[in-house]
């Protein structure tokens, strides 16, 4: 199963989604995250330029996305030693349940706890509002998204926008290590936070 990071409107969201009502289904769920935001006393959303906004979209791959998980819950909490090489099962590893735990303070909430989509706006919160085809999903903002891979890197690789922006190609894309595989999700996530900032639009995680 390959993981994309997308960058687009959140009608194609909502149209893309599995078992999602049809476009004719979108006015009504975009209502229910409305209540949803305004039941923690954030704004509604803004409406953006609609479903002709462009969407762009990579591979990221479960391997960058888990090692940029760890990355963040690993600054998190320092005084763990972070492995060195990719483990068999990422969403196992201590830490990264650690900064589930109900009651930790993450610094990197939407990146440790699970969020699939960043909703176009600056609140802090991590959301659970209603999925296109039913259930439910967690919610974050673009904009807390763009703080958090920033004090990341300021946290830890302190690395410039050049250099992240070379490590697509700088990285080898087949290294086991953590450390190259959250650099490579770390660039990714970089770009798209941008283009969805820029367009008003929304990041989300396609698998």
């Amino acid at each position: 199963m390959t993981l994309r990071l997308v960058a687009g409107p959140l009608e194609r969201f909502f149209a893309e989604a599995p078992d999602t009502p049809g476009p004719a289904g979108f006015d009504a769920w975009r209502g229910a995250v409305d209540r949803a935001l305004a039941a923690r006393g954030l704004a509604a959303l803004a409406r953006g330029a609609g479903a002709d906004a462009p969407e762009t979209g990579e591979a990221l791959g479960w391997g960058a996305y888990g090692a940029l998980v760890m990355w963040a819950a690993y600054a998190d909490q320092p005084a763990r030693t972070r492995p060195l090489m990719e483990p068999d099962e990422w969403h196992k590893d201590p830490a990264v349940l650690a900064c589930a735990a109900p009651g930790f303070a993450s610094h990197f909430p939407t990146l440790v706890r699970g969020v699939e989509l960043w909703l176009p706006g600056g609140f802090d919160a991590v959301l659970e509002i209603p999925a296109p085809g039913g259930d439910v999903l967690d919610a974050g903002s673009t904009g807390e998204l763009a703080r958090e891979l920033e004090d990341l890197n300021a946290a830890t690789w302190a690395a410039t926008g050049a250099e992240i922006r070379g490590w697509t190609d700088t990285v080898d894309a087949q290294s086991p290590r953590v450390d190259d595989l959250a650099r490579r999700g770390l660039a990714a996530f970089v770009r798209a936070a941008a283009r969805a900032r820029a367009g008003a639009i929304a990041v989300w995680l396609e698998y």
